[in-house]
């Protein structure tokens, strides 16, 4: 079936409850220890407030790692265009639970600690990424099972790693990031499906890397969209 004859609205039909009850599952599980955790110092003054602080922390965590454990459960659509109802659902429902964590800013605000909790929940959820690699605060990776990042990259602040294009109604075309070693993106940029990055590049802040970019090593680019301004060191 052509992504032009899908039926949207039987989609969020299934994709809704099926995401409720993740939701629900994650929460319940995540709550488990912290639960103990309380109950266990309940009506100690002293060690009350420590289990508050650990429970909290406890819980978020255990929130990220599990939701990363779902995403990497769920069965991946394949690179190209979406074709068929199947393919479109398997990235619906990967997507709706990543929106899960993000709206969950309690568990948001953990994940983005790097390289732990950060990395591990995108290793879990299908990412690429090198223990030496940082993500800044309030950087997005919306497609993880699409990106990678090499050695000792920086992904700044705000920045957007977006695996996946929408170029018309009801057609999406994923593709992979591919980030070398020692890149830096500068803060608030965009880099979109298919772009392949070279080691030692730079991305300057607030560029926009179009999808299927291919940027060479040792090259410094810039703009919306973005192009080449000079090489890495040149006047």
């Amino acid at each position: 079936m052509s992504t032009d004859t899908l039926n949207f609205t039987k989609m969020l039909r299934i994709i809704i409850p099926i995401t409720i009850v993740a939701e629900v599952i994650i929460n319940v599980l995540a709550m488990v220890v912290p639960s103990f955790m309380l109950m266990a110092s309940w009506g100690n003054r002293w060690l009350l407030p420590v289990a508050l602080v650990a429970t909290v922390y406890s819980y978020s965590l255990a929130f990220i790692l599990l939701a990363g454990l779902a995403l990497h459960l769920l069965p991946k659509p394949q690179e190209g265009k979406l074709q068929s109802t199947r393919e479109y659902l398997k990235y619906a429902l990967y997507q709706a639970i990543g929106q899960m964590v993000r709206r969950n800013k309690l568990a948001n605000v953990t994940r983005e600690a790097t390289p732990f909790p950060g990395h591990w929940f995108y290793w879990l959820a299908g990412a690429r990424i090198h223990a030496t690699a940082a993500i800044s605060d309030g950087a997005v990776i919306s497609d993880p099972f699409l990106t990678e990042i090499g050695e000792n990259s920086v992904i700044g602040h705000n920045a957007k790693l977006l695996g996946h294009t929408m170029p018309a109604v009801n057609i999406t075309r994923l593709g992979k990031i591919r980030i070398g070693k020692n890149v830096l993106i500068g803060a608030s940029a965009i880099i979109f499906s298919g772009a392949s990055i070279g080691d030692f590049a730079q991305i300057q802040a607030m560029s926009l890397v179009k999808p299927g970019t291919q940027i060479p090593p040792n090259e410094v680019w810039g703009g919306i969209p973005a192009q080449k301004i000079r090489d890495v060191g040149g006047a």
